[in-house]
């Protein structure tokens, strides 16, 4: 929808503000963003980037804090993967953070939704270069993922492998070692050796041993 139609749209047919259809706007936008697995997810999320506009506006002035309902704060996580996949890091960023408190409040700090978000704040703080915190998200998801999942669950391998990534870059390459041979063994146990992600893996981690012995 063209920006003009938004705003006659908000001043002409609802000129009262009203709760109930903000909040249906919003998951009707953020639970139908698609996954970046899926083809040509690019085409849709170009599509559907108004409308995920202007429901930032609304989330920005505290739309969505006063009752923390799941499926509200799931839609506020889905537009920061938007805004991520299309390179609006900083808009990215606030849906995170706002989606991450909706979440501790409406379900817990440990829940697995939770954890996801908390996850992906992490990938996003790593982008953005910031290092310092990306670890602490990362280091937080881990434990947390641990608690949840088990030590050997998929979404546990993914976050070691993704804070394994980050130790390198920061340089704390005995530490990065440590992570993605843990990464790389989870992998291969519940994968098979040849799986894709192996192989990826033990590539990243023949780099990190020629930086390691350089």
């Amino acid at each position: 929808m063209h920006s003009c139609v938004h705003a006659w749209t908000k001043h002409v047919v609802n000129e009262r503000w009203d709760d109930a259809l903000a909040g249906l706007a919003l998951r009707c936008v953020g639970l139908h963003v698609p996954g970046n697995s899926r083809p040509e997810y690019w085409v849709i999320q170009r599509r559907l980037l108004g409308h995920a506009n202007r429901c930032q506006e609304v989330i920005s002035v505290g739309f969505g804090e006063r009752d923390g309902e799941e499926s509200l704060t799931e839609a506020i996580h889905n537009l920061g993967l938007l805004y991520a996949h299309q390179g609006k890091l900083d808009k990215a960023e606030e849906m995170f953070k706002r989606a991450l408190q909706g979440k501790e409040k409406a379900l817990r700090r440990d829940h697995t939704s939770t954890l996801d978000t908390v996850n992906n704040l992490g990938v996003l703080y790593k982008n953005q270069g910031k290092l310092d915190k990306a670890e602490e998200m990362y280091e937080r998801a881990l434990q947390g993922c641990e608690k949840a999942l088990g030590r050997d669950h998929t979404s546990t391998l993914d976050t070691v492998n993704n804070l394994g990534l980050l130790y390198a870059h920061q340089g704390k390459l005995d530490k990065a070692e440590v992570m993605l041979e843990r990464a790389l063994e989870g992998y291969e146990k519940r994968f098979g050796l040849d799986h894709p992600r192996c192989c990826s893996l033990r590539r990243d981690i023949a780099a990190l041993q020629d930086r390691v012995a350089a």
